[in-house]
Formats: structure tokens, sequence, C-alpha cells
């Protein structure tokens, strides 16, 4: 098959759904499919360059900044609609897999162009105000707009798929296919980043904004410091983001500069090392996520979590890994969890026994299988 795979994001930036397309394409080239992603061309020269084979670029595109309902930035980019139908008449794809296609402008306008089947991907939860009955009139006609253009819907999550199970539309039940990781990939840099005899810390590694829970990280931390009967394991906050000023004033205010350390932005490496020689990694997101990549970065490292009790993250915190979710607004469950996860040998083990049990079955091996299911059944009804 010839499949073209649609990103709404620049492929020089890290994300998780980026590096599943990287990935997806990876695999289906090694399967013997032709493979080209698609997607927005950067603002920057530099980045342009940087751009990997493989990946068409088309439209212009502006950085989004301010705030938004999703708490974060992103891109959006638009290309002339004879750009893009040229562009999709000289490829001839036998299929194509939208990322996030209700995401302005170019998913959008390549959904609204293309004739050939199209497998439609949506990662993000969308905020709860969009799915509010006073947005009815307008988001119900514009999310149908796109399912009429698509012949099957996956999505990451039951709660990414809620985008599409809103409108209880029985055609379009969503594919819950999750976000995937190479085990073998993260299980070697794991064991070439491990030092023999590791200083213990907990370690927070994302971006520095509010939806991601940093400051909350610190209100917990402090208590955790105050009500430890241990010796106190230090704390390394790594990431960049709109947040850090106030993170270090935080830390400046509770007076825990001789046990929190600032790390920004860390390289492959770095993450690979710090993920490998952590006692506790703490992702306290309270909202907004669809999944949690790095709840499976951290299982395949065996490194214990405690993260938000939010709807994505109990979509990969199963079973006996819901051990690991507490509400992070309450900061005495939440400073406990981590004295918990730190001292208690009984439940870290029970942890990484379930975690080892389950990784498994997020391989990219077995989540390309079910893409490619997915893309096989809809060029076999053309």
């Amino acid at each position: 098959m010839k499949i073209g795979i649609v990103s709404p994001y620049y492929m020089t930036s890290y994300g998780g759904v980026q590096t599943l397309i990287k990935y997806l394409q990876l695999h289906l080239l090694n399967r013997g499919h032709e493979v080209l992603i698609v997607a927005p061309r950067p603002r920057l020269k530099a980045d342009i360059e940087k751009t990997p084979d493989n990946v068409t670029l088309l439209g212009v595109s502006v950085q989004i900044n301010f705030k938004n309902p999703f708490h974060t930035s992103f891109p959006i980019a638009t290309a002339n609609r004879l750009m893009i139908a040229d562009f999709l008449n000289s490829q001839q794809f036998d299929v194509l897999n939208i990322h996030e296609p209700w995401m302005p402008m170019l998913p959008y306008q390549i959904l609204q162009e293309a004739s050939c089947p199209i497998v439609g991907t949506t990662h993000a939860r969308w905020p709860r105000s969009w799915f509010n009955k006073s947005l009815e009139k307008i988001r119900t006609p514009y999310f149908r707009s796109v399912l009429d253009k698509l012949d099957i819907v996956t999505a990451v999550s039951p709660v990414a798929g809620y985008n599409v199970t809103f409108i209880n539309d029985s055609k379009h039940k969503p594919v819950i296919i999750p976000n995937a990781i190479d085990i073998a990939h993260h299980q070697a840099q794991i064991e070439t980043h491990k030092r023999l005899d590791p200083k213990p810390y907990i370690l927070y590694l994302n971006r520095l904004e509010k939806r991601k829970g940093p400051r909350l990280l610190i209100q917990a931390y402090h208590q955790y410091l105050s009500q430890t009967i241990s010796d106190p394991v230090p704390l390394i906050i790594a990431g960049t983001g709109p947040m850090a000023e106030v993170l270090k004033a935080d830390v400046e205010r509770y007076g825990l500069k001789d046990f929190v350390t600032f790390e920004g932005y860390v390289s492959e490496d770095r993450k690979y090392e710090l993920f490998a020689n952590a006692r506790l990694y703490v992702s306290p997101a309270p909202f907004g996520e669809s999944f949690g990549i790095v709840l499976l970065e951290s299982m395949v490292a065996d490194l214990p979590v405690v993260a938000g009790d939010n709807e994505g993250y109990r979509s990969v915190l199963k079973n006996q890994g819901r051990a690991s979710l507490v509400d992070p607004h309450d900061i005495p469950k939440f400073a406990s969890a981590l004295e918990q996860f730190c001292n208690n040998e009984t439940l870290r083990l029970a942890w990484q026994t379930w975690a080892r049990s389950e990784i498994g079955n997020y391989d990219y091996p077995i989540i390309t299988d079910q893409y490619e299911a997915c893309f096989k059944k809809v060029v076999s009804k053309k």
C-alpha cells in the first residue's frame, strides 16, 4: 500500500504524536509499504533543514502561544487549496492516516481535498467546555463534517475516543489503539545508562505548565519533607515551559533549595540516564491527559510512578497499576504517596511486577499490526 501519514505538528519537535508517526512509518516501511509523512512547514529555515527524510512539508504556519483550551502551544498551518489538491493527485495514496483530523488547518484541509480512504486518529482529550451543551450548535456540525470524511476513527484511549462518541454516531465507533513504545530500544538505553550505585532521587521530567501539575508537586514535596521519617529523597525537575520561573520562586519560598534541582531542557541521553537511576517518577497532571507515554517509559525502566488521577492516566495504570494514582490537589495524600513509593519495598515490587507483565501490550510491532489492519480494511472496501 501507499500510505500517507498526516501530522498536525512539526516533525522537528518532540512529542508523543510525532514519535508515534515516525515509528509507524519505520515499521510499515519494513513491512514493504510505501509510506510518506506529511507535516506543516516550520517557520524557521533551521527547523526546515532538520526535517527527517520521507517527510513532505506543506503550507505555512504560525505558532500559537496564547492561552488556549489545551493550556499548551501548537502550530496552526495552512496551505493553498490548489497546492493540496495537486499534491494529493500527484501522490495517489491508497490510504491516508490523518492524526488529529479536527485540528486546524492543515489536517482539516487535507481531509477535505482527499478522495482516497481515510483513517483518522485522535490523541488529545478535548477540553470539557467544548462538550458543554451551550456549544452544541457549534461543535456538533463541525465534528460531524470531519466524521463524514473518515472511514475509520482510531483513538489512543477511551478519553480521546470521546471526541467521537459524544456525537452518538454508530457508524464511527472509535477503534482504541493505544500509544506505543519501542521496548527493546528503551531497555537497551536504560541498561546503558544505569549507574552501579545511584543516589536515589524523585524525578519529574515533563513540560513546566499548569496541566502537568508541577506546582502541586512542589507543595506535596514540601509536605513530604516535613513528615518523612526516612532520609529525604531529593527532587529533580527536568523540562522547560512557561512556569519555570514561578516554580523556582516556589522552591525559594518553601525553603527547598537544598533538595530541589532544576535541569531545564535535557538531551535524550540525559533523559535515559535520569529514568535509569531514579527512585520514583512523578507525573501529577490533574487534567488534560488522554494517555501518558511517560508512564510507558517508566514501566520499561522498572521505575515506580506516582501519577495524577486523570482519565487518560487511568487508561494506562490499570489493575494493580492504580496504586500509583492520586488526586494531586489532595496534598497530604500526594505527599504520603511519595513517601510510600520511595520507601515501601512491598508496594514497589508489586508495582514493578505488574508493569513487567503489562508493558508488552504497547510494543510497536503489536501497535503497528492494529494500524495496518485498519488500513487494509478501508483499502479493501475501496
